[in-house]
């Protein structure tokens, strides 16, 4: 979906057909999975405005991250076969070998904020990674980015903290801030590098997302 996002003139409508490994926009957006039910959605229902991310350069429909779900995306990248079990043998290896990014993050126009992470999801969708609710409260519709922050944590409660990603109990931890906002600026001040929409970007120092509403359409 975020390949062709990035190719469409957005004044045009987009239809959806689920057909990807983790079809986490879809989990968000009520698309069904079931080919024929999506294509009728596309034949019989009228296109409702859905907000996306503007990264400058590159749109993302979904959610764009920093940290342990970019080392988790390389490690997955570098093996065989793609599915749903290396996935998880990625994110167990990346678990194990945890690092944390050096960040500098400003919401809006407020103060910025240096954080060393375990993650940052910049979410218009909720999920990542076939169903982890990374940014439990977003809503594709309503204006708004929502900003989940996990600072770091001592190694060993990672494992413990990223089995709550999957039920997005990950937000009530204490190392955890649920920020909302229409624009996110972070500046990478070690290494570190962005996914956005499950694809690693190239190394850049800052990346600025803002929201865009009332400009795309999908048939819903």
């Amino acid at each position: 979906f975020s390949e062709v996002l990035n190719g469409m003139d957005v004044s045009k409508p987009l239809g959806l057909i689920p057909c990807g490994t983790g079809n986490d926009f879809a989990r968000s957006s009520g698309h069904p999975t079931n080919v024929k039910k999506a294509v009728e959605i596309i034949l019989k229902n009228e296109p409702q405005y859905v907000d996306y991310i503007d990264l400058g350069s590159v749109r993302s429909l979904n959610v764009v991250g920093a940290g342990m779900d970019v080392d988790v995306l390389l490690k997955y990248e570098s093996m065989k076969s793609r599915n749903k079990i290396n996935y998880y043998i990625a994110l167990f290896d990346t678990l194990a070998k945890a690092k944390f990014p050096h960040l500098r993050i400003t919401v809006d126009d407020g103060e910025p904020m240096e954080r060393s992470v375990f993650m940052i999801g910049i979410g218009n969708g909720k999920f990542i990674g076939s169903g982890m609710p990374v940014c439990p409260d977003a809503k594709i519709d309503d204006g708004k980015l929502s900003i989940v922050i996990i600072n770091e944590l001592p190694k060993n409660r990672i494992l413990g903290a990223a089995l709550r990603f999957l039920k997005g109990t990950h937000v009530k931890l204490d190392v955890a801030e649920v920020l909302e906002g229409e624009k996110v600026l972070v500046e990478i001040l070690d290494d570190s590098q962005f996914d956005t929409d499950g694809e690693v970007l190239p190394p850049i120092d800052k990346l600025e997302a803002k929201v865009v509403s009332g400009k795309l359409k999908v048939f819903r």
